[in-house]
């Protein structure tokens, strides 16, 4: 089995998708290559190729829990709509700060993946290609607004939108201090400011919380 001397497949392969988002927050997708990856991690072409056999199958993993993610606060955000009484406003605006809270809490755990991609286009062009997005889906958008009206789903689109661009300028703004910084010390930093991030978020919808 083809890994680095000292650690399991699995943390080789964790290995693997940590550098790749180095990579290509540095380089770009599509400047990025498999010899790039194994050269930073002192791995042999075969040694990735047990692991990887195509940087598309490298990228199928990275967006996999973002992508599991996204569908999960998707399904439960529809289903959170479905439950509600037309007119009940308390009801509404619990469901909205619930699904801001989620929504932070997705976005919270992908700040690499997101900080590395969403701004790349051939990243982006790469998961159109294979049906992969991080972008905001419909079904998603529809259920959290409650509405069809474009004016009331801009106003969501802003919600989060404000809580995307914080994570990101943030984490750019550590990043031109402290270049080096660990992503697991990225997550963690904005993690300590997630009620920020809600309030803000909720503000924008003309909600708060307690």
């Amino acid at each position: 089995m083809a890994r680095i001397k000292g650690t399991t497949a699995e943390q080789t392969r964790q290995r693997i998708i940590d550098a790749a988002l180095e990579l290509f927050t540095e380089r770009a997708f599509a400047g990025t290559t498999l010899r790039d990856i194994a050269e930073r991690l002192s791995l042999t072409k075969s040694s990735m190729y047990y692991h990887f056999s195509s940087k598309d199958a490298l990228l199928d993993a990275i967006l996999a829990p973002l992508t599991q993610s996204l569908d999960d606060l998707t399904a439960a955000t529809v289903a959170g709509r479905a439950q509600l009484t037309p007119g009940d406003q308390a009801a509404s605006d619990a469901f909205k700060i619930a699904t801001v809270r989620r929504f932070v809490e997705v976005q919270l755990t992908n700040i690499p993946l997101l900080r590395s991609l969403l701004f790349d286009p051939s990243a982006m062009r790469a998961m159109r290609e294979r049906r992969k997005s991080v972008g905001f889906a419909d079904e998603f958008e529809r259920a959290f607004a409650g509405s069809d009206d474009e004016a009331v789903r801009i106003q969501h689109r802003c919600a989060m939108g404000a809580i995307n661009g914080a994570l990101l300028l943030s984490a750019n703004a550590q990043l031109r201090s402290s270049p080096h910084t660990p992503h697991s010390e990225l997550t963690d930093n904005a993690r300590a400011h997630a009620e920020v991030l809600v309030r803000s978020a909720l503000a924008v919808l003309g909600l708060s919380v307690e």
